[in-house]
């Protein structure tokens, strides 16, 4: 890392305007109103198999956990069925409409799965309050699997769209609809994480807190290790919560950990598997519309075990930096925490909290399940929760203890709706350790394939990413906000704002590049500038007074001249009389990196003073603070929010 030591301010407006330029909002075109083609009568229909719910629940009632969805097996794509529309700029447009009798919601499994540049892929309710994507060529996947879904109601439509250069580049065949049902009858028991009436967005128990409430709010970095998984299996669909886990290489392996029970008693399908990251509201309130996530599509089995109740992954895509994801850490260490945690997703919605302030226990009998399987006596903790509790849906969520680490996983327990005295079960991450003593019923052998035999790792940020955040603030202790940060490499470009605090941070962005990040600020240049900071620049030139901070020196320096002269004095007035809007030479704010000493507090313009830091090859996290310095204002008077 270096400092720069010189910030074009032009260059960074201009990659700002072309940043937003270039933004464009991709809506379905069959429910942009210019369609002249756009009802929904004009879509050719898929229509489903009625699902016999008697059947679903007995199946249901047989294995002991309640899935979904239900498949139909179907065949329609690109090559045969749906209907093609040729557009006026010459883009291609393929549609389909899937309909259900009695399903509560549809999702689609593709087969043969290939976008090409410029393609796009929805998936929407036909009054268009429900649209998945646009997909593109970024999700295409190794295996040429995918799924689009879940829309709620017993109609959607999947649009592709295509332009005419490449229009006979592009395949998918959807080889299978599954249709969400109502299961909610079903009755609870011990052992058994029962739901309510229908899944996804805000159907989860009302007690439940958002992970972005202050509740959460130690726990910020944990949550971005916590997914939403769409368990996929021959038989039909599930929904559970799983955990990226860190290993001793801490090479970034996505391992996934999450319950055994998830998928105990069907057929799973691992390679479609989908992962949610970020599924979650933005602050404490619930949304009125649903939130996007980013998503994941297939994984590889690598160890699992019944009696433990865990099941591991590995996610068979690297996770993209901009996911922002945090790899775990875990505790193997056999005791129980006196408070714990965990952040889940109940009945598929977005992301929430649960805590207990109790000691947990570990469970000294066995538990008979209601699919018939016995776990042994001692290999569950069990955790009284004080605040919020679980649901379908939250099955295989962490179990953290006081620093965060992962204990165990949720295998289950009754829920109640109120959330009140409720009570959880968690396979032991200190008895799966070991588990069945076999590479593929174990944890050892994929997070400490080293044998370095440690009982605790942290958590880290992904290795292939750098996170880059930190404060802006006056020289006097306090915040800057609205300063804007532009990180750049080359033609790419990323923006953010410091808030009330100053704080900034940036979305993690790719290693091993060199970037430039430049803080600006132009607002109001007459903030804070008035006679009394003449006077004081006056008293400095005639050698009444000194200026008693480097930072004085720059902000009075406004011709930028390297010099306090009388010059400055009559630029600063002209800005005040308001005859000029802006000083001569300088933006509104300066800032120079917190890291950069001053070799003579009073000869500062000796040095080269540097506007910016420059990250060469750049790996992990960095905290990069500035200070900023309202140009013209050398009393300090200036408002460091305006």
């Amino acid at each position: 890392m270096k400092m720069l030591k010189c910030a074009p301010l032009v260059g960074l407006f201009t990659f700002v305007a072309m940043a937003l330029f270039s933004q464009i909002n991709l809506r379905p075109t069959g429910l942009q109103a210019s369609f002249s083609n756009n009802s929904s009568e004009n879509i050719p229909v898929l229509r489903l198999p009625t699902i016999d719910l008697d059947r679903v629940k007995k199946e249901d009632e047989t294995n002991g956990v309640p899935r979904i969805a239900v498949p139909s097996k179907v065949s329609v794509g690109l090559r045969e069925g749906g209907k093609w529309t040729n557009l006026p700029n010459g883009d291609r447009l393929w549609q389909i409409q899937l309909q259900s009798d009695n399903g509560l919601a549809l999702m689609a499994l593709y087969e043969d799965f290939h976008l090409p540049k410029g393609a796009s892929l929805f998936m929407y309710s036909p009054d268009g309050k429900q649209v998945l994507g646009p997909y593109s060529a970024a999700d295409n996947t190794e295996n040429g699997r995918f799924m689009t879904g879940l829309i709620q109601g017993k109609v959607a439509i999947v649009e592709y769209r295509v332009p005419a250069a490449v229009a006979e580049e592009g395949s998918f065949t959807i080889f299978r609809v599954d249709q969400v049902y109502d299961n909610g009858a079903l009755p609870s028991a011990e052992g058994q994480v029962q739901g309510g009436q229908g899944r996804g967005f805000g159907t989860s128990n009302d007690c439940h807190r958002n992970v972005n409430c202050a509740i959460g709010s130690q726990h910020q970095q944990e949550k971005r290790g916590i997914v939403r998984i769409i368990v996929v299996v021959e038989e039909g669909l599930g929904i559970c919560t799983g955990n990226l886990m860190n290993n001793t290489k801490k090479d970034g392996t996505p391992y996934v950990l999450t319950g055994f029970h998830c998928m105990d008693g069907y057929t799973p399908l691992y390679d479609l598997w989908r992962f949610d990251f970020n599924y979650e509201s933005v602050g404490c309130e619930t949304p009125g519309t649903e939130p996007g996530a980013q998503a994941l599509t297939g994984s590889m089995f690598r160890a699992g075990r019944r009696e433990n109740d865990f099941l591991l992954l590995e996610l068979i895509d690297t996770i993209p930096v901009d996911y922002n994801a945090y790899y775990l850490g875990w505790d193997k260490q056999p005791s129980a925490p006196d408070t714990s945690y965990i952040i889940h997703h109940p009945n598929s919605d977005i992301k929430k909290f649960a805590a207990s302030y109790e000691q947990s226990e570990v469970f000294g009998g066995s538990i008979d399940w209601n699919n018939g399987v016995t776990t042994p006596r001692n290999h569950h903790l069990s955790v009284d929760y004080s605040v919020g509790s679980f649901e379908v849906g939250s099955s295989g969520s962490a179990l953290l203890d006081e620093e965060g680490l992962v204990i165990g996983q949720l295998n289950g327990g009754p829920v109640v709706e109120s959330c009140e005295d409720t009570r959880g079960w968690f396979g032991r991450v200190s008895l799966s350790w070991t588990g069945g003593g076999t590479a593929a019923s174990s944890l050892k052998d994929w997070l400490d394939p080293d044998e370095i035999g440690s009982d605790t790792i942290h958590g880290m940020e992904n290795p292939n990413a750098v996170v880059v955040n930190g404060y802006v603030y006056t020289a006097d202790d306090f915040g800057v906000g609205n300063v804007i940060l532009g990180l750049s490499h080359e033609d790419e470009l990323y923006l953010t704002t410091t808030d009330t605090n100053g704080y900034y941070s940036f979305r993690a962005v790719d290693a091993g590049k060199t970037y430039d990040l430049i803080p600006t600020k132009i607002d109001n240049p007459v903030n804070g500038v008035s006679i009394l900071d003449i006077i004081e620049i006056r008293r400095h030139i005639l050698g009444l007074a000194t200026l008693d901070n480097p930072y004085k020196y720059v902000a009075a320096d406004v011709d930028k001249n390297k010099m306090v002269t009388t010059l400055d004095i009559i630029f600063i007035q002209r800005l005040t009389l308001g005859l000029n809007e802006q000083l001569p030479a300088v933006a509104s704010w300066q800032f120079i990196p917190e890291d950069f000493q001053f070799q003579n507090e009073q000869m500062p313009f000796t040095e080269d003073i540097p506007a910016a830091y420059t990250l060469t090859n750049a790996q992990g996290k960095f905290e990069l603070n500035f200070i900023g310095i309202k140009s013209g204002d050398v009393n300090l008077t200036a408002d460091p929010q305006e």
